[in-house]
């Protein structure tokens, strides 16, 4: 796998980050506040090389949303977004009225 570019062009923007969530094991996280180490395995989960890349390893432990921003649009850069939601419900499909 190469290298993604420290000048990727974003595809999820900071607000965009700072105000979504994912889903790992069937539960919605905030990707601002999620546990590192559940952050972690999301983004292993879709990327699992990046645990020994020196270009991520160090970034999937950071617990600031800059890193986590970064994470995500690399991510998306490689062809391997992590889908990310408005809404704690929209991720877990909860409809709300």
């Amino acid at each position: 796998m190469g290298k993604v570019s420290h000048a990727i062009h974003p595809r999820v923007s900071y607000a965009q980050a700072k105000e979504s969530y994912f889903t790992h094991n069937d539960q919605a996280h905030s990707v601002a506040s999620a546990p590192s180490s559940i952050f972690k395995a999301a983004i292993l989960a879709r990327a699992p090389a990046w645990a020994s890349d020196e270009s991520y390893s160090g970034l999937l432990l950071c617990p600031d949303l800059e890193s986590r921003w970064y994470l995500l649009n690399a991510l998306a850069e490689a062809g391997k977004p992590l889908k990310i939601y408005a809404s704690a419900e929209q991720a877990l499909g909860v409809v709300v009225t």
